[in-house]
């Protein structure tokens, strides 16, 4: 059965498997190669499988068409942020992508309220699912740099409502829940669907945070039941 480019890219974003995605996403751009935002996230894909030179070849052609500003703008983040905002601020009234740039550049830069500012820009644009997946990323890695977890996990919630299987983002998500908010149970499911993610050689990093929940949960249920037995 020919598939069309939509069914291909719903398949990716819904596959919990890597390789999986891979072939779903490189399927997707055979009908559709100038789609920027799949480019991206093929990309991704390839990194987290080791194939870093495939990666680079993607990430490539995400500034294919783009102009001058943009271009600079991207190189320069990391190495002078404010120059990449100067550009950036000129790219994003040509092309609306330039938000996410932005936000980064304000995030290296140490402002995550800016970098918000930027992020829910790109959201308001309303360009599409991978689009929107990019833009909750780097918002919830804005409010864990705020120190505001709650927000961050609802961010994450909205990115895999998008892309379940965002291994980074399952890991991400259990990480807070572990070490800042202290909800156990929460963070070894989102630990374990990570864990089934995830490329073998993160494995023991995953299970290490799963067995150190599951001492955690065992306390806190240790300390509950004496504090109502003895008050």
């Amino acid at each position: 059965m020919q598939r069309t480019a939509k069914e291909w890219l719903d398949l990716a974003l819904k596959s919990k498997n890597l390789p999986e995605k891979l072939e779903y996403c490189t399927k997707y751009l055979e009908l559709e190669p100038n789609d920027v935002d799949v480019w991206d996230y093929k990309g991704n894909i390839l990194e987290d499988l080791g194939e870093s030179r495939e990666a680079i070849r993607c990430f490539e052609k995400t500034y294919e068409g783009t102009d001058a500003a943009y271009k600079a703008g991207a190189l320069l983040i990391g190495e002078d942020d404010e120059k990449a905002i100067k550009a950036l601020s000129e790219a994003v009234e040509k092309n609306q992508r330039a938000w996410i740039l932005k936000g980064k550049a304000f995030l290296s830069l140490k402002r995550p309220e800016e970098a918000i500012v930027c992020f829910d820009k790109l959201l308001e644009a309303n360009i599409g699912k991978l689009c929107d997946a990019q833009a909750l990323y780097w918002k919830g890695s804005a409010f864990i740099d705020l120190e505001r977890f709650e927000e961050a996990i609802k961010c994450f919630d909205n990115l895999l409502a998008i892309d379940p299987g965002s291994h980074k983002v399952w890991y991400l998500k259990g990480y807070i829940l572990l070490n800042n908010l202290e909800r156990y149970e929460e963070a070894i499911g989102c630990l374990n669907e990570a864990l089934s993610i995830f490329p073998e050689n993160y494995e023991e990093e995953v299970k290490e945070l799963v067995n150190r929940a599951e001492e955690k949960m065992g306390g806190k249920e240790k300390k509950g039941f004496f504090k109502k037995l003895f008050g």
